[in-house]
């Protein structure tokens, strides 16, 4: 038996939907998986428990500094990851979008 978490694409946005650090990679990479962390706290879920990501870029020159922030938060879980290149945003000045799935897996 598992719990499964399915986080549906982040942006860095405000509860205002003012754009987070407009253009800036790492700063929009490092917020969005803040908020992830809260997601699978509320969950009863650590970042042990991502098994999956999708990242999403206008910009894959942006690759190294998203994964540089990806990585100081998932040093144990290595979760698989995707990272693909889009053409853009709905929303301007956003760079980066993060899905995710995590799951807890019951101990028998």
């Amino acid at each position: 038996m598992s719990d499964m978490l399915f986080i549906a694409g982040q942006l860095a946005q405000d509860s205002s939907g003012n754009v987070i650090a407009p253009n800036n990679p790492a700063k929009q990479a490092e917020y969005i998986f803040g908020y992830i962390e809260k997601l699978l706290n509320d969950a009863g879920m650590i970042f042990d428990n991502l098994v999956k990501l999708s990242i999403f870029t206008n910009n894959m020159d942006y690759f190294q500094k998203i994964s540089a922030v990806r990585d100081s938060y998932c040093m144990k879980s290595k979760p698989a990851c995707t990272t693909i290149e889009i053409d853009h945003f709905k929303k301007e000045g956003c760079c980066v979008e993060i899905e995710a799935i995590a799951a807890k897996i019951a101990q028998t």
